[in-house]
């Protein structure tokens, strides 16, 4: 699978995962938040692993290192939100829309990651 596909294919799936969980919480049924989370957890990995080599393929040697390394950044940094978030003051309260929350943002990322051109090593295999 090339690279730019895996991302937009697993960003796809992650969006997914979290409009069934959040669909989970309007049922009675705890096993679609599962099945929710299990496919989440399925494609998060994907998605991390496809963005690190989409990262270091399209960046020159000096900065691979430091784009490689804000990947780790950014997920602290997410993590840090996600606690925020899920405290009982802001929305520890409101499960819905807390699983909702990466919904909009999964659709913003897909419509990006459209316009982005595959990896140079692809277009350079292909030639």
């Amino acid at each position: 699978l090339y690279v730019l596909a895996a991302y937009i294919l697993t960003t796809i799936m992650m969006t997914i995962s979290c409009g069934i969980q959040m669909a989970a919480t309007f049922t009675i049924y705890p096993e679609i938040l599962i099945f929710g989370r299990f496919f989440g957890a399925l494609f998060a990995p994907m998605n991390d692993a496809v963005m690190i080599v989409y990262c270091q393929e399209t960046s020159t040697a000096e900065i691979r290192g430091a784009i490689s390394s804000l990947f780790t950044t950014g997920f602290a940094v997410m993590a840090l939100i996600g606690m925020v978030i899920g405290t009982k003051d802001v929305l520890g309260q409101h499960l819905a829309v807390m699983l909702g929350i990466p919904i909009p943002l999964g659709i913003i990322a897909c419509l990006f990651l459209l316009y982005l051109k595959e990896t140079p090593k692809f277009l350079m295999i292909t030639k």
